[in-house]
């Protein structure tokens, strides 16, 4: 059989030298089919009934031993794992394996593999690198396993490039030695602010150059509220310890950037005047 001429495709041909996914895309069948169910209220009735019924069916069937049927269907869609549950869905399985499910997706995220994180805590026998607390000991004392930490500070809300999984830089930690480790960091960050901007630039005065601008953009002139984040305050002399009103602006983030990016090629003119 022939297969897509679409690059890094391996499905089967189907017209025109494509799959059916991607002939459904180019020639905007799957759109057309839609409106058309749509336009018509018969069709848009009948489509609704057999989606319930199958809804139903599923739920019905994976969480057939818990009885209140609003926590189960939080459950159910709250995993990650939704696509595995429809297989799965005649084995009808408990929610404690659920759970345990979601945990391991959960230690994927921060870590690469929940093995790694195992590997860790077993690596340091089972207990706390600072207080030395036990792992069943902290489970009966706060109903949860022991914390892994990265040591850089590079784990949570950081991009997958960023982050260092190395055995090297985890740790294993209570929830005590982890919240005060974490307090600690963020004391110094707000220290470095303060070194890199002075004490006068605080949120008071970046809510007031906001207010004073109606919550939209300088340049492109975007609400604050579409946005869904706080405008970002330039310096417009480039020094970050002039905190003088008429030397901020309320700008987007893109405009932000772009500014400072226009600002960086005219000092690097200044210096290499043949650039």
């Amino acid at each position: 059989m022939k297969s897509c001429t679409i690059e890094l495709c391996k499905q089967k041909y189907y017209a025109s030298g494509k799959c059916r996914s991607h002939y459904r895309i180019l020639t905007g069948e799957s759109s057309k089919r839609w409106q058309k169910i749509k336009n018509d209220a018969f069709l848009y009735a009948r489509m609704r009934k057999n989606h319930k019924k199958w809804e139903d069916k599923m739920r019905g069937t994976v969480y057939i031993k818990e009885k209140n049927r609003k926590a189960a269907y939080k459950l159910y869609h709250k995993d990650g794992r939704r696509k595995a549950y429809l297989k799965n869905w005649k084995q009808k399985l408990s929610i404690e394996k659920l759970q345990e499910y979601r945990k391991k997706d959960n230690y994927t995220r921060q870590f690469g593999s929940w093995q790694i994180r195992e590997k860790v805590i077993q690596r340091d026998v089972e207990k706390c690198v600072k207080c030395g607390i036990g792992r069943e000991e902290h489970k009966q004392r706060w109903n949860q396993d022991l914390h892994v930490d990265h040591i850089d500070n590079y784990g949570r809300n950081v991009i997958k490039e960023a982050k260092n999984n190395n055995l090297e830089n985890l740790q294993t930690l209570c929830i005590r030695c982890h919240r005060s480790k974490s307090a600690k960091e963020q004391k110094d960050l707000k220290r470095l602010e303060v070194l890199f901007y002075g004490k006068d630039f605080t949120n008071e005065l970046k809510e007031q150059i906001r207010e004073l601008v109606h919550r939209k953009c300088q340049k492109c002139g975007k609400e604050e509220s579409k946005l869904k984040r706080k405008l970002d305050i330039h310096h417009l002399d480039g020094n970050k310890w002039n905190n003088k009103k008429e030397n901020l602006r309320a700008l987007c983030l893109d405009c932000h950037l772009k500014v400072e990016s226009e600002d960086r090629v005219k000092s690097t003119k200044e210096f290499i005047p043949n650039m």
